[in-house]
């Protein structure tokens, strides 16, 4: 049984409880103020905008959202928190209740809640020199902690459930691209019968499932010599790929929760009605599938990839082949699209509709539309395209011509009969793609049984 508990941070413009920039610097502790160093006297005021983030995140993950929320003080002691406790959610969490669906499998969400990062601790372990230094520019910052029910039944399974998490947060903008990647999950995992055993902090998909992995391993190991799992708090080492053990695990109680006197009780209600349920990716590939006939898989594997692929889709669709569409902004475009980042479709999207246009009339061969959209992407134009010629028998000459100069190559594909594709190979190469990679493969086809 695996479940997860996901720290994710939320792209506000200041910090959770004070007007801190929320950014990173490399020069550590530039980001700082009296209330994210806890100093004594200072007060903080709750960012309106991370409790509207926590809501959206929240119907996204179609959990019940509360009437009433607050603050708690969790209470622990750790250099990392410099007043001695965390700002967070106990009683009365953001929302409770969801779930999320992947691959036809129903992951259950406990519950989903608003707190603060702490700062962030650098340890050098130098031979003769073991220190750590606290950097506070994280401290304060807003994450929202997403608590799963244990339903997971396997490391790949869980990493599976993470990414699909991400891409639907990512797609309503919970999540920025690219900050994914710095997500941290807390992750539980026994067998049957067994205690539970919590691995801290793991930053990753991989490493999610790597840190499973092991996890299962070593309490399989536990059980076939009869020894038992002690309930403990694990970290993962990357490097060496093992989990170890570092303290035994708190229950709840031990943190004592008392309400935060320094903040009121929230009304969720006054941000939760005026709030459209948010569309999720999964919603909308469904949508565009439905409306242009195309594979639901294959339109929301584009869409969780990346958004803007997913309204260039909706918005060339309408006007070329839907299915030719889908093809080429799911494999070039979305190739160039991650090459060249910085270039905005809206400066483009003609070109690119233009060229597949001229490709969903039978004018263009794949590799024109190729060469094109890679243009488009570089100049901005995919400049004059080159028609697919139709001269009469010139195509079965060019086939004869290699066949007659390379008798070789009809023994090798004898042998091997993929090696007819280096045949296609030389007619793309000579005639400068006027012809159709499909329409060559077939002509060669043709010609090589008229001589097998």
């Amino acid at each position: 049984m695996i479940g997860l508990e996901i720290h994710v941070q939320l792209p506000t413009k200041s910090k959770l409880f004070c007007t801190c920039p929320n950014k990173t610097s490399d020069d550590p502790n530039s980001i700082v103020c009296p209330i994210c160093l806890g100093m004594p006297g200072s007060k903080p005021a709750t960012n309106r905008r991370a409790l509207e983030l926590a809501c959206i995140a929240a119907k996204t993950l179609h959990c019940r959202p509360l009437e009433k929320t607050w603050f708690s003080r969790k209470t622990y002691f750790y250099p990392d928190l410099a007043k001695d406790f965390q700002i967070t959610q106990f009683e009365a969490p953001i929302a409770i209740n969801g779930y999320l669906d992947v691959d036809g499998k129903r992951v259950g969400i406990s519950r989903v809640h608003v707190e603060e990062d702490p700062a962030r601790a650098v340890h050098d372990m130098a031979p003769h020199q073991e220190y750590s230094l606290i950097d506070y520019n994280r401290s304060g910052v807003p994450l929202i902690e997403i608590v799963t029910k244990p339903d997971m039944n396997s490391p790949a399974q869980a990493r599976d459930f993470l990414r699909m998490l991400l891409s639907e947060l990512r797609y309503v903008g919970v999540v920025v691209e690219g900050e994914d990647l710095k997500v941290r999950a807390d992750a539980n995992i026994s067998i049957e019968g067994g205690e539970r055993v919590e691995i801290k902090n793991i930053t990753g998909l991989r490493n999610l499932e790597r840190a499973l992995e092991f996890e299962e391993r070593r309490q399989l190991k536990l059980e076939k010599a009869h020894m038992s799992v002690k309930r403990e708090t694990r970290s993962f080492d990357e490097e060496k790929g093992v989990t170890i053990a570092s303290r035994e695990k708190e229950e709840e109680q031990e943190y004592g929760y008392i309400f935060e006197p320094d903040l009121p009780v929230y009304n969720l209600s006054s941000i939760v009605d005026k709030m459209a349920k948010p569309v999720t990716a999964s919603e909308k590939a469904q949508e565009i599938a439905k409306k242009f006939n195309l594979p639901e898989s294959d339109v929301r594997s584009l869409i969780l990839d990346s958004k803007p692929l997913g309204e260039l889709l909706e918005d060339i669709a309408q006007n070329v082949d839907p299915s030719r569409a889908l093809r080429w902004i799911s494999s070039v475009v979305k190739a160039e699209h991650y090459k060249h980042s910085e270039v905005s479709f809206s400066l483009i999207k003609s070109e690119i509709e233009r060229v597949i246009a001229a490709d969903s009339a039978g004018k263009l061969s794949d590799v024109v539309v190729k060469e094109a959209i890679k243009r488009i992407f570089e100049t901005g134009e995919a400049g004059e395209l080159t028609e697919i010629e139709e001269a009469e028998g010139e195509l079965e000459k060019m086939i004869s011509n290699i066949l007659e100069t390379e008798p070789n190559l009809l023994e090798e594909i004898r042998r091997q009969p993929k090696a007819i594709n280096s045949i296609v190979g030389k007619i793309i190469k000579q005639s400068k793609g006027r012809y159709d990679s499909k329409k060559i493969f077939e002509a060669v086809q043709k010609e090589v049984e008229k001589r097998l």
